[in-house]
């Protein structure tokens, strides 16, 4: 008799631990929180799966919005990725990554309950700084004669391509009086903050990019047409290099006075 109560009493206890380790993601209270976090700029990830979660959010952030451990309240994400649950060392590709503009990034990771648990996600987990470089590619431009010289401007679609591919910094150009771009005119920089325009009146003269675009002025009794070439200023720190100079875009102007009476226009810059 003894031997079968020992019995009994070690089958009791063999099946409560099976059931507290069965249910140990169960009650109430933040999930616990994956483990050994990291993610490069191609999205390769790596952590410690835990009990209980039914899945594994990831979000990429631009690291200036986060600071000692918490996400700037107006901090977008840039982008998101959902991983199964698992156990033990999980590893994958957020693909969106590879899609970021070049810049410094954060990834954060949470543990995120089934729905209708009483449990919650877990807390953040901070991933180590990364960054995402390359080489600027060459900038489209229009150039076209204004009342006191002529203005440069990025196209919509190259403004579109800087902003959501690769990083929007600032533009060089250089202007000269010869089509062999050797007698240069001027030269200076823009669009050091571009951003889209969601409210630009709709029409072939709608400004969809603010910042975009800059003033060049010339002299009276300068030479009449002129060759524009522009550049797009990578980010040292970034590790992002310049891009190639554009081909030179020619431009007529007559070379008269404009009508406030000054050899020169506006400060250059929009």
């Amino acid at each position: 008799m003894k031997k079968k109560s020992f019995s009994w009493y070690f089958l009791i206890l063999v099946l409560c631990i099976g059931v507290l380790t069965t249910f140990s993601g169960c009650g109430s209270g933040p999930l616990n929180a994956p483990k050994d976090f990291t993610i490069d700029s191609k999205g390769a990830f790596s952590f410690k799966g835990v009990s209980g979660a039914n899945m594994y959010r990831i979000d990429v952030y631009l690291t200036k919005y986060i600071s000692n451990g918490t996400i700037s309240k107006d901090a977008q994400i840039a982008c998101t990725a959902n991983v199964a649950q698992s156990k033990g060392t999980v590893k994958g590709t957020a693909s969106s990554v590879k899609a970021l503009p070049y810049g410094n990034y954060t990834a954060v990771i949470t543990s995120v309950p089934k729905s209708g648990s009483k449990r919650t996600k877990s807390e953040a987990v901070f991933s180590s700084a990364f960054t995402r470089s390359g080489s600027l590619s060459v900038p489209a431009i229009s150039v076209t004669k204004n009342n006191w010289g002529a203005t440069i401007k990025l196209t919509d679609d190259a403004c579109k391509n800087y902003l959501e591919k690769e990083g929007a910094y600032s533009f060089k150009y250089q202007v000269f009086s010869d089509e062999a771009c050797t007698k240069m005119v001027t030269e200076g920089t823009f669009g050091k903050d571009i951003t889209h325009n969601p409210n630009a009146a709709p029409g072939p003269n709608a400004i969809n990019y603010n910042n975009a675009s800059v003033d060049f002025a010339v002299a009276e009794g300068q030479a009449t047409s002129y060759w524009v070439k522009c550049m797009a200023v990578g980010n040292t720190e970034l590790k992002v290099t310049d891009s190639e100079w554009s081909k030179a875009v020619k431009v007529d102007i007559d070379g008269k006075k404009p009508e406030n009476n000054s050899p020169f226009g506006p400060p250059a810059g929009q």
